[in-house]
């Protein structure tokens, strides 16, 4: 008499073969997702910009000189504050142009431009004060007449927060900074 018995369950090589599908799937999703989120930071970055930039032009149409605002920094040499004397001199400019479009705003059409930007645009320094700030959280830096043609220019360390010219020229930048001009 030959009983046959009924299979339950799943061999040990079937199991293997889900889960290594399973850990494939996973590992695509993954990097599409860092990809994605990469992506949205430096996007938010550019909406910044373009706004920060449509409050400083409407700030140099309402001074009497037509004047952008102006971008002293607090110089900083790379060895200073702790060896962050780029990132230092970002967040001054970041911060004195804050403080020069919005406590001190001469026509109440800056800071309606600026209403746009809400938490994702202004953050805290290391003194508290307020800053621009780009998708990830850290300084868009401002130079009042480097762009093309003599105009405002704001810059963003990118993803990695690097600088990539510690002495601070705006000319240069690393792959991944983005600027509002475009190169």
């Amino acid at each position: 008499m030959n009983i046959q018995r009924k299979k339950h369950g799943f061999t040990l090589i079937e199991m293997l073969v889900v889960v290594l599908i399973i850990a494939i799937i996973v590992s695509i999703v993954v990097a599409v997702g860092g990809k994605v989120l990469r992506d949205a930071h430096a996007n938010q970055t550019k909406i910044n910009m373009k706004v920060i930039l449509t409050a400083v032009q409407t700030y140099s149409e309402c001074d009497p000189n037509n004047a952008y605002p102006p971008d002293d920094a607090i110089l900083a040499k790379p060895g200073d504050y702790g060896g962050l004397g780029r990132e230092w001199a970002a967040y001054s400019r970041s911060r004195n142009l804050y403080q020069r479009l919005l406590p001190n705003d001469p026509d109440p059409r800056v800071s309606k431009k600026l209403a746009s930007l809400g938490k994702d645009g202004v953050g805290p320094n290391y003194g508290g004060n307020n800053v621009f700030i780009d998708g990830w959280g850290r300084p868009i830096e401002y130079w009042s007449n480097t762009g093309a043609g003599g105009s405002p220019l704001l810059v963003s360390a990118g993803g990695d927060g690097k600088w990539n010219d510690p002495a601070g020229t705006p000319s240069v930048s690393s792959d991944d900074d983005i600027r509002s001009d475009g190169r």
